[in-house]
């Protein structure tokens, strides 16, 4: 053994160059495992924080009073929440409406204080405890320290207040809690960014509990109590939530007591997602891994042949072989799989700094061990499956074969073969993702077994498609470099599973470029909650004529909308506590069946939405939310009684329904409250019915969704300051913008009429419908006003447009007042967070495609190797050294055509069964977008890496001694 050690260490000194080189492939191959892993794990991690932060909050469980925003509930039912076994962090909230007061100067002691800046509507003080605050909800763009745990008599206010009332940080402003009572003088110690749904929505400034409570007379009083448990499973959040309710229910008290589940799973969704994509990612990476150490180790079995054939010819049996090229290559495999890890370490720290935004969207690099352990297992791996490979060839070669060595055409009934191989795997995997349960596909095994299938089919089918492709791609590149079609196509025929190699290697790295690129919509999708909730909505509580919703349809950007009717009535409660004696007012939400559940994307955690849309089409059922199933007592199958108007009609509940997205959209606008209010004292039903049974045919409310077409910012939208409501401003502006607004040809022509009718006399006068569009940009720039700093240029102008729709449907339903709501704000931030990930997601296969440059140039190394004989017959009858140089170059070109082409097809191909396999996963329709630019732009990256690793192989072949290279025959 010890004689065998010594040879293999003597191959490592002979040609230390060598040596190197397949360290080197395995060092990168393992680094670009641990850097693909760890990037994505960074990305997906951020999004992580983002989604939880910004959109779900961290509480999981949540007691408050079903009276919402006008109740409250004991503190001192916290202290004993918080000793129950896996509940980890409580918190209070309470929150009321008190009035704010700033005087121009700040009073004396004993002056009285000038009211004369007093606001004069209520605005929402929540109180906080800021001891466990900041483990629950994170304040957006915090300017100061905000609330300390040991802060009293300060005060944090929503950035579009302080601007209102012209208040900076270190201000004192005064709060007046109740009628009568002392105003109580705070000091501004934070400015956040606010948030707002709808005009109705009040702003919002932030306490300490204790002076809150105070100030309202309530002590030990609060609004909501929120839990955080040991385990964020919906199985374990529903376990504690019933231990809470068996706890409130020991106290005497009817708490309403949700709980988070529903975010939670859709968290768990977006995240098997994205799990998913980084399994896909790993192995894919693992195989141009494998690329590149098998080219590498295969350059130098070329340039060794010769030595082992002698070898074998003085007595060494295969096995020999085996061992001695085992005792060669392990040990270097060991060596740069190690020293792999620093080195992905690195690469993910680059790509962090020098990839566009990526610095900015990764908050953290996270270095996962399942990255590194797979890196290197899978490093090693390749290794001695390369050696594996490498000696499966040479071992089959006799040693008058191996001592000289020349290359043979292969033989085309092998490559059939191989493609109907080929065809045949592709086929299976086709099979695997129609009939293997999706959960399954989260499994490792299930997924590399998938994903074996696919790329094995692709590489069988390589070398046929080198053959016909790419005799004819030599058509256009022969001529194009000066070089015989004839002599060019002879090197490509001669060994087209080489050539093969070179397009496997570039195959795989351009193949995930394109995945990424086509799957960056799956990726926002899964994140991207608010799509499955309508994205605009206008109410009135003067009831309009059902007839208008035909006309609303038709104006220009409207492109879903579902009617909805909200009718004061009565329900008779189960309970006989006193809070159901208290509660005696409800809300019939009465809307079309079929387009409202297809809009709102309810999740049933009671029955089920088929056999539910059946039942509200045929009349006589409702749908509850859980607030108002816990709150009335009902459940699926019981009757209900509904009184409207003294008439009583049984409904029976056909489900118990909750939308994720909504709740999200209240967690992101702050508008618990409002929102609880109205959940647990509504149930759902049908116009339908309510027309039927009550005689009630009007709509008080439309849902829509606004699709607006792209089109340019206009300059204003990109000044710093809000554009002024001046009509003459508007009236130089207007003939730029007309093009630009969601107006039909009809409006269009209407108004240019009435402009040109103008001309130059007095501006003051304006037609009915210059006059109805100027109110609209009025009402559109009013509500920008308060978030117009925090927005880009082109978030403005999407908005700007939005309202005016709004607008339109205000003026056409003839309800100048009707409140209106947008989630467009929370859209945007969700499409600019993840998109911006994608940025850093389209960078990880990017790494493993400029790594894959390894690859090919030792792939075209060793096809110029195999062939320096017939090279240097060429140079021996008259090649010139830059005909030598052309031909090798034009095999460059042809492959990495070839090569990207067979990238694109496996990239479209793995995206469209992604496609396929999400939709089975998480039951939606990803849209088939092909971004033809950047797929481009990959493939030209592909073909100049493919020249680039071609021009070395040709320089050394150019150059090469025609005497040293004839005498090797």
């Amino acid at each position: 053994m010890r004689h065998w050690l010594q040879l293999a260490t003597r191959n490592w000194r002979a040609n230390p160059g060598r040596t190197i080189a397949i360290v080197l492939a395995v060092m990168l191959g393992v680094g670009t495992v641990v850097a693909v892993s760890s990037l994505y794990s960074s990305v997906e991690a951020t999004i992580a924080e983002q989604v939880v932060d910004n959109w779900l909050g961290h509480s999981h469980v949540s007691i408050q009073s079903p009276s919402g925003h006008w109740g409250s509930i004991d503190e001192g039912i916290a202290a004993q929440i918080a000793k129950l076994d896996g509940v980890v962090r409580v918190t209070s909230r309470y929150k009321t409406r008190m009035h704010l007061v700033t005087p121009v100067d700040a009073p004396t002691p004993g002056e009285e204080i000038d009211l004369t800046h007093a606001r004069k509507d209520p605005i929402d003080v929540v109180g906080i405890d800021p001891a466990n605050e900041a483990q629950f909800r994170k304040q957006k763009d915090m300017i100061g320290e905000g609330i300390q745990p040991t802060d009293r008599d300060v005060i944090v206010l929503e950035s579009r207040l302080a601007s209102d009332l012209n208040i900076k940080l270190g201000d004192t402003v005064y709060v007046e809690g109740l009628i009568n009572d002392p105003v109580r003088p705070v000091k501004v110690c934070g400015i956040v960014s606010g948030r707002r749904v709808a005009f109705f929505q009040k702003p919002s400034v932030y306490m300490n509990l204790r002076d809150v409570q105070e100030m309202r007379h309530e002590k030990n009083r609060v609004s909501v109590i929120d839990c955080i448990v040991a385990n964020d499973t919906p199985e374990y959040i529903a376990e504690k939530a019933e231990e809470i309710r068996n706890l409130i229910r020991q106290q005497g008290q009817g708490y309403l007591v949700t709980t988070a589940g529903a975010k939670v799973n859709q968290l768990r969704e977006a995240r098997n997602v994205s799990h998913l994509m980084l399994l896909l990612y790993t192995f894919i990476t693992l195989l141009t891994s494998f690329f590149i150490i098998i080219t590498t180790m295969s350059m130098g079995m070329m340039q060794r042949i010769r030595i082992l054939g002698t070898i074998r010819c003085l007595g060494m049996t295969r096995k020999q072989l085996a061992a001695l090229v085992y005792a060669e290559v392990v040990p270097l495999g060991v060596i740069g799989a190690i020293l792999g890890v620093p080195c992905g370490m690195l690469m993910t720290n680059a790509a962090v700094a020098w990839v566009p935004h990526v610095e900015d969207i990764i908050h953290s690099v996270r270095f996962g061990m399942w990255g590194i352990c797979v890196g290197v297992i899978g490093g090693l791996i390749t290794t001695i499956l390369g050696a594996t490979a490498l000696l499966s060839q040479g071992a089959m070669v006799s040693p008058l074969e191996a001592v000289n060595s020349q290359a043979k055409p292969q033989r085309h009934r092998t490559i059939v073969i191989a493609a109907l191989a080929g065809v045949v795997l592709i086929g299976l995997f086709h099979l695997m993702i129609e009939t293997v349960e999706p959960a399954h596909w989260l499994k490792p095994i299930t997924l590399f077994a998938g994903t074996a299938l696919h790329y094995g089919g692709y590489m069988l089918l390589a070398p046929a498609l080198v053959l016909v492709v790419g005799r004819l791609a030599l058509l256009i590149a022969a001529p194009l470099l000066g070089v015989d079609r004839r002599l060019a196509a002879d090197q490509i025929a001669r060994e087209p599973w080489r050539a093969a190699g070179v397009c496997w290697t570039l195959m795989v790295g351009l193949s995930m470029v394109v995945y990424v690129l086509m799957r960056g919509e799956s990726i926002v999708y899964a994140w991207d909650f608010p799509t499955k909730l309508a994205g605009t909505f206008v109410w009135t509580s003067d009831p309009i004529e059902a007839d208008l919703l035909k006309e609303v349809e038709h104006i220009k950007g409207v492109s879903e909308t579902t009617p909805l009717n909200d009718v004061p009535c009565r329900i008779q409660s189960r309970h006989t506590s006193l809070l159901s004696l208290l509660k005696s007012e409800s809300v019939f939400a009465a809307g079309d069946p079929d387009t409202f559940l297809s809009m709102a994307k309810l999740e049933f955690l009671q029955g089920n939405a088929d056999d539910a849309r059946e039942k509200l089409m045929r009349g006589g059922y409702i749908l509850l939310p859980p607030e108002a199933s816990h709150s009335f007592g009902y459940n699926l199958g019981d009757k209900v009684p509904v009184t409207i108007a003294n008439k009583t009609v049984d409904f029976e509940v056909a489900g118990v329904v909750r939308s994720p997205a909504m709740d999200i959209a209240v967690q992101y606008f702050q508008a618990d409250s409002y929102m609880m209010l109205a959940s647990s004292s509504s149930v759902l039903g049908t116009l339908d019915d309510l027309r039927k049974n009550f005689g009630i045919d009007t709509l008080t409310m439309f849902m829509m969704n606004i699709d607006l077409e792209t089109s340019p910012t206009p300059k204003a939208f990109e000044a710093t300051s809000v554009p002024p409501e001046s009509r003459t401003w508007w009236w130089e502006r207007i003939d730029q913008w007309l093009p630009l607004l969601p107006l039909d040809d009809g409006e269009l022509d209407v108004l240019r009429k009435e402009i040109a009718e103008m001309g130059d006399q007095d501006r003051v006068y304006w037609g009915p419908a210059l006059r109805q569009l100027y109110r609209e940009h009025v009402a559109a720039i009013d509500f920008l006003r308060d978030q117009w700093v925090e927005l880009t240029p082109a978030a403005r102008w999407e908005i700007y447009r939005e309202r005016i729709v709004l607008e339109q449907v205000k003026g056409l339903i003839k309800r100048p007042f009707a409140q209106t709501g947008t989630l467009r704000r929370i859209k945007q931030e969700i499409d600019r967070d993840i998109r911006n990930a994608t940025i850093a997601i389209s960078a990880v296969p990017m790494i493993s495609l400029l790594v894959a440059t390894l690859g090919v140039a030792n792939l075209m190394m060793v096809s110029v190797t195999s062939r320096s004989q017939q090279i240097a017959v060429l140079r021996s009858v008259g090649a010139t050294q830059s005909l030598i140089a052309r031909l090798v170059l034009v095999e460059a070109l042809v492959l990495g055509l070839l090569g990207s082409l067979i990238g694109v097809g496996l990239g479209l191909h793995a995206a469209y069964g992604g496609n396929i396999l999400i939709t089975r996963l998480l039951g939606i329709e990803i849209p088939w977008v092909v971004p033809i630019g950047r797929v481009m732009f990959g493939v030209g990256v592909t073909w100049l890496i493919c020249l680039v690793a071609g021009i070395r192989p040709a320089l050394r072949a150019a150059r090469s001694n025609v005497i040293s290279a004839m005498s090797t025959t």
